[in-house]
């Protein structure tokens, strides 16, 4: 997120959220950019349970045109793994 300087701002849970970078309208029941940080524990090679999922940021389409691809950076620990995911999602609230 530094690198694209995009800062940390917590959605909602309403329909249409702020946008992290220029404050602008994100509707959330479309397809947008959503920044997240997940905790999940190896349960064995094929299994992942996942603890935590925290929403750290979405943003507009003016910011972020919605594409097909998606960045991925993982660190690993001796109990858990803690993904720090970029990808585009949609709503399902």
């Amino acid at each position: 997120m530094a690198a694209e300087k995009v800062p940390t701002q917590w959605p909602g849970i309403g329909p249409v959220e702020a946008c992290a970078k220029c404050g602008g309208p994100v509707d959330m029941t479309c397809f947008h950019r959503t920044y997240l940080e997940s905790c999940s524990k190896h349960e064995s090679d094929f299994v992942l349970n996942t603890l935590s999922v925290e929403y750290l940021a979405v943003l507009c389409q003016h910011c972020h045109p919605v594409d097909s691809s998606a960045s991925l950076e993982v660190e690993e620990t001796s109990e858990a793994t803690f993904t720090h995911e970029i990808g585009v999602v949609t709503s399902s609230r």
